[in-house]
């Protein structure tokens, strides 16, 4: 292997390279975060091809750069796949406790609430009565409130370490209706073996999909460099056996010339 072709451990091309597959990831984590709910598995569909995209990105980055040491190149691979599990499972934690977004509006930038599985369990138990605006903002607010103290008094510490326990347990949390003196059951979307099972999968399938585009900024492998042939020509016996008879003949026919 000549020179141009000697593999470079680490280059800050390639860091800008991790650098934009790592804020590929936000999007990509927090979007995937819905879709792995998909019944069946098959939202683990997304996983590959979501994490193609991410793998492409880190390429077309990286590529002036390359060839980059296959090691360094796992590495990247795995650090981009780890952070877009990391998000999607915290998504995950808070499509149950809901969140806040900033939205334009007239007034200029306003938070609008995004409802989780939480308030939507409570919400549904009210279904044939109709709420005040007010009413919806106490009813938003008190049930996020009681899910999070809900976690930490029967998975502590609470919080988005005391979400994966519950979806571990997957025992149902008692949820104060707010506006009634009863409760209602609520229990995550997948738990126990089947939820990790689904988190194995996610990891691997988005780890392998971005390494499939990653690993191509590694050095060519040997058996690639065997087979490419090389600028000169080889010479072969015969070749060398026809330029000895041509040079005999033509010696030949200088002697009889002369």
């Amino acid at each position: 292997m000549n020179d141009t072709n000697a593999a470079v451990p680490l280059s800050w091309r390639l860091l800008g390279a991790l650098g934009a597959g790592c804020l590929c990831a936000l999007p990509v984590g927090w979007l995937l975060a819905t879709l792995v709910l998909l019944p069946f598995f098959l939202g683990l569909f997304f996983c590959m091809l979501l994490g193609l995209l991410i793998g492409a990105v880190i390429f077309r980055v990286a590529a002036p750069g390359k060839p980059f040491a296959r090691p360094t190149l796992w590495l990247v691979g795995l650090a981009v796949a780890a952070c877009v599990c990391f998000v999607s499972l915290v998504g995950e934690y808070y499509n149950v406790r809901g969140y806040d977004l900033p939205f334009p509006g007239t007034q200029g930038w306003q938070w609008h609430s995004v409802d989780g599985d939480a308030t939507t369990c409570v919400r549904q138990t009210f279904a044939h009565r109709s709420f005040t605006p007010d009413q919806i903002s106490q009813l938003r607010s008190e049930t996020r409130q009681n899910f999070l103290n809900l976690l930490a008094t029967h998975h502590p510490p609470g919080g988005l370490p005391g979400f994966v326990r519950w979806s571990l347990n997957g025992q149902a949390l008692e949820c104060p209706r707010i506006f009634s003196p009863h409760t209602t059951s609520l229990v995550p979307k997948q738990s126990g073996v089947k939820w990790v099972i689904r988190l194995v999968l996610a990891f691997v399938l988005t780890a392998g999909a971005i390494l499939s585009q990653v690993l191509g900024l590694g050095p060519a492998s040997p058996a690639a460099d065997e087979d490419k042939p090389d600028d000169k020509p080889v010479e072969t016996e015969d070749a060398r056996t026809k330029a000895a008879s041509h040079a005999a003949h033509k010696a030949g026919q200088d002697d009889a010339t002369g």
